[in-house]
């Protein structure tokens, strides 16, 4: 849950016990808005996982203190992938207004959707996070790899 990315930064400064007790309590809290969201539907749950999402950004500012980075360092970490984001949402929004998406098969839709999205982000965060890009990528070939 909002550990993962906190985790070595943890255990790196012997840490354990805090990493996980914030993810047992990440966990519940997951587990609760995904709860609270499914009686709203797929939206519902979409937008539990986002808010639980928020979580994980407190946990990382939390596991970044203790390694001497502050505020600042967090914001300067998620700017480029954020601003990627909002490309890419922006993209799918105004692509899913268009009269021939509506005219699409809903899975050739949201296969075409998908493929923008993924295509904008991508290409955002080469732009303007290119370590970002190049990390994701160095972990994809060694994923690929295996």
């Amino acid at each position: 849950a909002a550990c993962w990315m906190a985790t070595p930064i943890f255990n790196a400064t012997n840490r354990v016990g805090l990493a996980f007790r914030i993810g047992i309590a990440s966990t519940l809290v997951t587990v609760a808005v995904i709860f609270v969201g499914s009686r709203f539907g797929l939206t519902g749950v979409a937008i539990a996982v986002c808010a639980s999402s928020v979580l994980s950004i407190g946990v990382y500012g939390v596991a970044l203190s203790i390694v001497g980075l502050g505020a600042r360092s967090l914001a300067t970490l998620l700017q480029g992938p954020l601003i990627a984001a909002v490309v890419m949402w922006a993209l799918v929004a105004f692509v899913g207004t268009l009269p021939a998406m509506a005219a699409l098969a809903p899975a050739v839709r949201l296969a075409t959707e998908v493929a923008l999205g993924a295509s904008a982000y991508v290409l955002a965060l080469l732009l303007v996070a290119r370590a970002h890009a190049q990390e994701a990528l160095a972990v994809l070939r060694v994923v690929v790899a295996r």
